[in-house]
């Protein structure tokens, strides 16, 4: 099993986290998330994490995993 989440780029610099907390779920894994946003993408990126109880679908029914609100 795997953790459940979606990035929603909101800006150049800004990246919101959604996720469903499990029994996988540590603050150590918190910390490889945003290391790995760092080093993958920019270590400028300020990452906003989220925990929900569910994620939406898009109309289709598909789970977008990554989301951008840039124009």
């Amino acid at each position: 099993k795997s953790i459940e989440r979606v990035l929603l780029f909101s800006s150049l610099y800004s990246l919101k986290i959604y996720i469903i907390k499990n029994p996988l779920w540590s603050d150590d894994l918190k910390d490889k998330i945003r290391t790995s946003i760092h080093e993958k993408i920019s270590a400028d990126i300020e990452c906003e994490f989220n925990f929900v109880d569910c994620l939406n679908r898009e109309k289709s029914g598909k789970m977008r995993v990554v989301k951008s609100l840039l124009n």
